[in-house]
């Protein structure tokens, strides 16, 4: 654990085996790390930096996403193709849910409704409902996805029908539609006119040195 007042490693925790994933709750009191080689979950409390609690979860933990509300944390477990869900107050897991091949990354819209899993195995991802645990939806993607960054929810906001994406700051269309990937389509129109901008800019600098 790194305090970042000082950037010094405050204290260091023993896990189990091969931690990968780790996810904190929103108030900060508990971490959550997916033990890979043990097929745990080790439970962290921040205000003594030890394991309260170890959550047998599937085979290969990868991903860790902890829900808004700190109630749910979500587990891909990679070799089970599946996703443990733990219940916070008590640490058990309490739903399994199946999902496509080798699960890895997780995240969790801001709204707490849905559970977005890459499936590195199936070239594909899961949607989940968080309200029903089940898998709503399958979204093909390119080959071998193995993380889902964060839901990019400041994109401006237009109204219907003028050429805008529509999206309010929580993420979804002003119609009501689900809008998860447009505002990651947004930033990526973005940085694509910002490259193309700096390197005519970069051209032109150059054919006036050689002028």
């Amino acid at each position: 654990m790194i305090d970042t007042s000082n950037n010094t490693v405050k204290a260091t925790v023993a896990v189990g085996t091969a931690p990968v994933g780790i996810a904190a709750s929103k108030d900060g009191k508990k971490v959550y790390v997916a033990n890979s080689g043990s097929n745990t979950v080790s439970v962290i409390d921040t205000s003594n930096e030890t394991v309260t609690a170890t959550v047998d979860v599937g085979t290969t933990p990868e991903g860790v996403a902890v829900t808004p509300n700190s109630k749910e944390v979500y587990v891909t477990n990679q070799d089970s193709n599946n996703v443990s869900v733990i219940d916070t107050s008590n640490d058990t897991v309490t739903y399994t849910i199946k999902v496509k091949s080798h699960p890895e990354g997780v995240s969790i819209t801001p709204d707490g409704r849905e559970a977005y899993i890459a499936n590195e195995g199936s070239d594909d991802s899961s949607v989940i409902d968080i309200p029903t645990h089940t898998e709503v939806q399958v979204i093909h993607v390119g080959a071998s996805p193995h993380s889902i960054g964060d839901f990019i929810t400041t994109v401006p906001s237009f109204p219907p029908g003028a050429g805008g994406c529509g999206c309010n700051l929580d993420g979804k269309r002003v119609d009501g539609s689900s809008n998860v990937f447009l505002s990651l389509l947004f930033m990526t129109q973005l940085f694509l006119m910002l490259g193309l901008k700096k390197r005519f800019s970069a051209g032109f600098h150059n054919r006036i040195q050689t002028s």
